[in-house]
């Protein structure tokens, strides 16, 4: 009888140190975070599911300005896309917008664990479509039903982006 205690007394040692150290460290993974202020309604935080940046070589040009590249964002539904859907309509534009990329490896098997911060920041951005993306994954509500992920898809062209990379 005393060696099944011992056991069992071990097996809950190890569980409750494990509950322990998982809520004292990082979750892994990657979050991104979005904002844009200027001309058009400005939206902050916005959490993104995704990105694509494509970079080209800018053309040359003669009016100073010139699109050097473009950007797609993919974000559950939410009040921004209002925001985004005027300045579409309208042909509006931001002066700044910021993309924060958030990369946590946490520490375990012998690593110390990093968190890197990719931070991308454009500037004139003309938001040019969004668009309403159905999805096969769901969500359970409060009430146990499932329910489908509405997602937003919005595409942006910009003028200028600097990437900086912090540990």
């Amino acid at each position: 009888m005393g060696m099944h205690r011992m056991r069992v007394m071990i097996a809950v040692g190890i569980a409750l140190f494990a509950a322990v150290g998982a809520h004292g460290a990082p979750s892994a993974g990657t979050t991104y975070m979005f904002n844009c202020a200027g001309s058009s309604s400005p939206f902050s935080n916005l959490a993104l599911v995704s990105f694509n940046l494509s970079v080209v070589p800018p053309p040359v040009s003669t009016s100073g300005s010139a699109i050097t590249g473009t950007f797609t964002v993919l974000f559950p539904a939410n009040t921004n896309a209002q925001e985004m859907m005027n300045a579409v309509q309208k042909g509006g534009h931001y002066t700044t917008c910021k993309l924060a990329q958030t990369v946590v490896v946490p520490s375990g098997n012998g690593g110390a664990g990093s968190t890197t911060v990719y931070t991308y920041d454009f500037s004139t951005v003309f938001p040019t479509a969004l668009t309403v993306i159905g999805s096969s994954a769901s969500n359970t509500d409060s009430e146990g039903a499932n329910l489908p992920t509405a997602l937003m898809q919005a595409k942006f062209e910009y003028e200028f982006v600097s990437v900086k990379i912090s540990n």
